[in-house]
Parts: C-alpha cells; structure tokens; sequence
C-alpha cells in the first residue's frame, strides 16, 4: 500500500462531513461515514501511517463541519485528543490480534469522540458523530443513551458494513450485512416507539406555561455602542435609560395581552454594564454592583406585562465579573439568579496568564474570532469572568434553567439541572462570535438540543442573539421563528409548554 491508503480517511472526512450538512437526509451519510476509516485501520499495520491517516481525517473533518470560529488551539487540541483512537487500536492488535482489534473500533471510537467532546476547552458534544442524527429517524435512541449512545449505535453499523466489505468468505459477508440491516431497521423501530410514546405523555401533562421568546440581529443594540465605556456619568446613564425604554417598548407592545407566563430575553440583547450603578435590591440580595439601569428596565417591563421575566447580561458581584441570568417576578422583585458555570476560552477566561499564541497577531485568524477584542480575557486579565454553580431558577408556578451559549453543549450540566427540579431549559445565546457559517452552526445546535431534548424528556426553548427562537419539545419537535422578521431587528414566538 502507498499514498493511495491514505484516500479512505479522506473518504471518511468528507462523509463525515456531509452528514452534518444543514441538508434533509444528510444524516444517511453518517451511516456510512466511519467506513472508509475503519477499513483504513483494518488493512494498516504501521503505526505511523495510522496516526497520519487520523490526524488528516480529523483535519479535514474539522475544517468542513467545525468552520464556523477558526481557533487553532482547539483544532490542535482536538488532534492530540484523537490519536488516542489508533493508539488503542494499535495496543488491541498487539495483544489481542487483529480481529478483536477491528471490532473493538466502534467502542473506542466513541470513547474518544466523548472524550474529545468533554475535555478539548470547549464542550463540542455537537461534532460527536452521533449528533448528526438529531435530525433522523433514529432520534429516540437519545431517549436511552444520549448523544454518546447514538454514537456507539452509529459506529457499530459502520462496524458491520465495513465488515461486509472486507469479509473473506460469503457466509461471514451475509452475517455482517444480516447484522447491520437488523440493527437499522431495530433502531428505527425502538426510536419510533420512544418518541410516540414521548409525545403521547407530554401531551398528557397537566400544567400549562405560556412563554413569549425573543430572538434579535446581532447589532439590535447598536445604539449603546456610541457610549465606549461601561462606566457612564449621571448624564450617560440617563440617556442609555432612554435608548433602553426606547429599545424595549416595541417588544412590550407585542407581547403585551398575550397574557404570557413567562418573557425570555436574549444573551446581551442591551450590552452594556453599567459599573457602579448598582440597583438597592440586586445589590441586597445578590451583592450585584452593576446594571442598575438594565435592572430597572426589565423590572418594569415585569410589572408592566404583569409576568415573569428572565434576562441575561454581564454583572460585578463582588469585584468580579459573572454572565448572569435574572429572574423578575410578576410584581418586579428579583427571585432568581444563575451566574454562567462553564466559560468560553479566550473572551471569558484565559488559563494560560500572559502567554498568547503567536497567531493572535495574524489579522485573518482575529476575524474568525469575531467575539475576540482587545477587552477579553485574553487581552485583559482584568476582564475575566469568573464561575458560578449550577441553579435552577424558580418562579410561583414552575421551574427552569437557564445554560448560557456554550452550555447547553454540556450533557453534565444540563443532566444537573434536571435533577434540580428543572421543568424545562431556557439556553440563551449571543452569536456574534459566529463570524460564518452561522446556518450551519445553527444547524449542529439544533441536532443537540433535539438530543438533549429527548434524552432529559425536557422542553428545551431557545433564543438568541443572531439565534432563532424556538422550542423543541420531549420527543424532539421543533418549531422556531427567525431572528428578525421584516424591518424588526427582532423576532418574538409565542408558545405553550407543558409542564
């Protein structure tokens, strides 16, 4: 064999990557995706050839599906995470043969796909194979096993076709091509099973909760750019108020009679922070030291509406800076707090003190980090945030969490919050650290939410900055509005959960 060898990881790449395709039936391709690859580990013996051949899949495979933020130290980190993959494979070879080695492939494939999920920096739970079939029919299986167990399930048809390609002898051919069409048309028929019975129970259950969810354009604050400083004077503070009322008075005005339960605003949909205006009761009850002026806005807002309202911006608690979702009763009072628990490298936090990588000086990999300025965390260590606990937010008749952007990738996080007493989860997101392909993004959340949805029996609703606004019901149901509608920079979907 020669360089041709390396033409079946590359062959994988590219299935791998049309099965995450923001295509209908691109999930089919995962079916198939790990074949190439698995055929390319079965007829390689030298070692060096078999880490070569995974690190160019695993580049390729990053590059078309994981395009939307360019960050070179999680690409290198996600490579040094998988050659765990033909290492193991290597050792089950040497001491257990080549047999036991092939199908010990789909178990240690999805070892290290978790594993590179869990502990790369991010949480990227999203690129594991088995979330490209969030769209499928084969979804239920969530149900059992979440997006780990999909993988497992995906990985041993790939498994079994590979091994109707590679069989010596036809018998051993029709008992591989016996297994992998019985395990399809299984998995098809539990994962229908699951999910009739999912809706049949979410139907049944007895509490209804009217929500009215908002989505906007990433610059649907524009106007408070105009200020350059979070430490406003009186004169400063009065006007960003206006431009506040201002902003808010058109979502008021459609949401107003819905007669709503709950109103869920964005990540940062107003970014401004507002230090050293400090409102009486965040202050008394939470030792919030800013954001009085959005504070005031939503509190009003609150009673106005009479209804709930959470809304998520940056706070000082303490000194220290917190991405933080609010809960505003009915009356205006503030009932809830959650301080972000898993933070995002390099705009939140940045473990490394005063060493940067060198690319940072390179303008076009600073454009693919459009949340990236020269205020993060990265750049200031004055500006990192810090880390909260996992809370559950409770209002007088229900109960939910709110993960912030990047947590709703953690099943962890999310499994923490239900065992809480969550009814259902609130994710807001800002995207504005998406400089391209948002739609595809968009699409990689979606698969995981529809997912977690499944696997928690959760409502899920989400909202967002450049972020749709939806809701994914328990047996992986989605409906979604755009995040802008016409001449509005914003977008509002009504919608009734049952909890």
């Amino acid at each position: 064999m020669g360089a041709r060898t390396f033409a079946w990881p590359i062959a994988s790449a590219l299935l791998g990557v049309a099965a995450f395709a923001p295509i209908r039936f691109s999930w089919l391709a995962g079916l198939v995706s790990l074949v190439p690859l698995f055929l390319f580990f079965r007829n390689e013996e030298r070692l060096w050839r078999l880490l070569a051949g995974t690190t160019l899949f695993r580049l390729i495979f990053l590059a078309g599906v994981a395009y939307s933020g360019f960050e070179p130290l999680g690409l290198l980190a996600s490579l040094l995470m998988f050659l765990g993959l033909p290492l193991s494979y290597a050792l089950v070879r040497r001491f257990a043969g080549a047999p036991a080695a092939f199908w010990s492939l789909p178990f240690s494939w999805t070892l290290w796909d978790l594993l590179h999920a869990r502990y790369t920096f991010l949480p990227t739970y999203d690129l594991m194979m088995g979330s490209a079939f969030g769209s499928s029919p084969l979804l239920g299986l969530a149900g059992w096993g979440g997006v780990a167990g999909l993988t497992l399930y995906v990985a041993v048809v790939n498994a079994l076709v590979a091994a109707v390609i590679a069989a010596g002898s036809r018998t051993y051919r029709l008992l591989a091509a016996g297994g992998a069409m019985l395990l399809a048309v299984a998995g098809w028929i539990a994962s229908e099973e699951l999910l009739a019975g999912r809706a049949t129970a979410y139907a049944a259950r007895p509490r209804e909760l009217g929500i009215a969810v908002i989505s906007s354009r990433e610059d649907f604050d524009h106007p408070f750019r105009a200020f350059g400083s979070d430490t406003l004077s009186p004169a400063e503070l009065e006007r960003a108020a206006e431009f506040t009322a201002q902003t808010l008075r058109p979502i008021r005005d459609e949401v107003r009679g819905h007669g709503v339960d709950l109103v869920a605003f964005p990540e940062d949909l107003i970014d401004i922070e507002s230090w050293g205006d400090a409102d009486p009761e965040a202050y008394e009850k939470f030792g919030i030291e800013s954001g009085g002026m959005l504070i005031r806005a939503y509190r009003a807002l609150a009673r106005e509406l009479d209804t709930n309202v959470a809304a998520t911006f940056t706070t000082i608690q303490a000194g220290r800076r917190y991405n933080t979702t609010l809960l505003f009763s009915r009356t205006g009072a503030i009932i809830g707090r959650y301080n972000k628990v898993h933070l995002a490298i390099g705009g939140e936090y940045w473990p490394f003190g005063d060493w940067r990588p060198f690319y940072w000086n390179i303008e076009w990999i600073r454009r693919g980090q459009a949340d990236i300025s020269e205020e993060s965390a990265i750049f200031d260590p004055h500006n990192q945030y810090a880390a909260g606990e996992p809370t559950t937010l409770r209002a007088d008749a229900f109960a939910f969490a709110s993960p912030i952007c990047i947590e709703a990738q953690d099943p962890g996080l999310l499994r923490t919050f239900r065992q809480q007493g969550a009814e259902f989860l609130l994710h807001t997101s800002n995207n504005r650290w998406v400089p391209f392909g948002l739609n595809r993004y968009l699409r990689l959340l979606d698969n995981f939410r529809r997912i977690e949805a499944v696997r928690l029996d959760r409502p899920i609703v989400f909202n967002g900055k450049a972020e749709r606004a939806g809701v994914i019901t328990p047996d992986g149901r989605l409906k979604a509005v755009p995040f802008e509608r016409g001449d509005k920079p914003y977008n509002v979907l009504f919608a009734t959960l049952r909890i």
